[in-house]
């Protein structure tokens, strides 16, 4: 089988980027970038150094995925099988219109970035909208099997992204001595810390290889993803203190508002979504885990490597990322 194809929105992005150039590596046949803004640089520099080299393997167009007009306009003229796309927030439809115009397009398969909080083995119909954030990410898995059906789509669902400790770096660079203290919501709150290159890896590998890589694995449509150790916020400052030479205090928040606020502020994130997330960091605090037994959390750290290639250790990534915590 040749390789396909494909078309990635939102290349600026970490995940997306890695997934574009994974795809260039396992040998896709061309990757289009489709972008809100075409003329933006890409922030990964070995993607656009590939883009420079590679001229022939690369085109960008103008895309955005609230738009289905503008989608179906350039995936159509990518010519592309095979999509990566990301959930927009807030979507009406659940972005129907959105995969509704890949398929109209001719894309035959999608990549989709999801989330763990769908958890393992349950109906992405089942998912309460009352779990904002989740139910967000489900909607999409609901709108993607029944546009496309069970062969033509994965969902891959990673845990917590070690990036969303960006949200405290200005906090940990204006520490200036190291001295002061940084608050988290619930420091004591345990996550996997998953390097978002490594979600983007196991997406390009799918990209190229769709239900082919799926069927050497579990044969199903869903690939779950973990960092490979579980750390608690705390514990990870300390790592991301250690790569930028300071000694990090950190300390919780003193009510539930405050920490919702912090969310809002710091992520950018709508009042539902943060409410959701200071609730989700408590759950886990108190000892729940999106990966229920041992053993399925340990296959998601697999699967990272099954389909990617390798797995970032959390110390490895605070040291490449040290510059933004600086």
């Amino acid at each position: 089988m040749s390789a396909p194809s494909v078309i990635v929105f939102g290349p600026t992005g970490t995940v997306a980027s890695s997934a574009a150039l994974t795809a260039h590596a396992h040998g896709a046949a061309h990757i289009t970038l489709a972008m809100r803004n075409p003329s933006k640089p890409l922030p990964n520099a070995a993607l656009t150094e590939a883009e420079q080299t590679h001229s022939a393997s690369f085109s960008r167009i103008q895309a955005d995925l609230t738009d289905p007009a503008s989608v179906r306009t350039a995936a159509a003229a990518s010519g592309a099988k095979v999509a990566f796309i990301y959930l927009v927030f807030g979507s009406h439809d659940g972005m129907r219109g959105a995969i509704e115009a890949l398929k109209a397009a001719g894309v035959e398969f999608v990549v989709f970035l999801s989330s763990a909080g769908v958890r393992e083995g349950e109906d992405p119909r089942a998912v309460s909208p009352a779990h904002f954030i989740e139910f967000q990410h489900a909607r999409v898995e609901v709108a993607l099997q029944e546009v496309f059906g069970d062969e033509g789509y994965v969902a891959v669902r990673p845990g917590y992204f070690a990036s969303n400790l960006f949200q405290y770096a200005k906090h940990i660079a204006n520490n200036k001595a190291g001295g002061e203290v940084v608050r988290l919501v619930c420091p004591e709150a345990k996550f996997d810390m998953i390097a978002p290159e490594d979600i983007g890896r196991v997406c390009g590998r799918l990209l190229v290889e769709g239900q082919q890589a799926l069927k050497q694995g579990s044969g199903v449509n869903v690939v779950m993803l973990a960092g490979p150790q579980m750390l608690s916020q705390a514990e990870a400052v300390g790592v991301i203190g250690k790569a930028v030479g300071k000694d990090i205090q950190v300390a919780g928040f003193d009510d539930d508002e405050e920490a919702v606020r912090s969310v809002m502020q710091d992520l950018g994130m709508p009042e539902p979504g943060a409410r959701q997330i200071v609730k989700n960091f408590k759950a886990v605090a108190e000892g729940f885990s999106y990966y229920g037994e041992k053993y399925q959390y340990e296959r998601a750290v697999g699967n990272v490597l099954k389909y990617g290639g390798r797995v970032t250790p959390f110390a490895e990534w605070a040291e490449a990322n040290k510059a933004k915590f600086a």
